[in-house]
């Protein structure tokens, strides 16, 4: 969502302010933002982006609530493409000692 909105800014106001170094010298120097370097930055903050979905996948519904609270959710409702995670909720769900951690937070 943040490389979304500095994305934004810049196009919209050519709007550096995300980028403090890069933003001080623009300001010291009086200078404004070309086109040419705001085509870079863009495109970097593309690749920024792509890079990122590849780490953090959109979730759904239930992952979200497998965040939130993984003592709520019941192994069957993970997609069958994730064995690993059915075991991995199954081991959590039945260790006290991560349940009470989590329940105090």
């Amino acid at each position: 969502m943040k490389l979304k909105n500095w994305k934004r800014k810049i196009l919209e106001n050519e709007n550096i302010c995300m980028f403090e170094g890069l933003s001080e010298l623009y300001e010291k120097k009086d200078i404004r933002l070309d086109e040419d370097t705001q085509d870079i930055i863009i495109e970097h903050l593309a690749a920024m982006e792509s890079e990122s979905s590849h780490y953090f996948p959109k979730c759904g519904e239930i992952e979200f609530t497998l965040l939130r609270n993984p003592f709520i959710v019941s192994p069957q409702t993970i997609p069958d493409k994730n064995d690993r995670a059915h075991e991995e909720l199954i081991e959590l769900i039945n260790d006290g000692s991560a349940k009470e951690v989590f329940e105090r937070e």
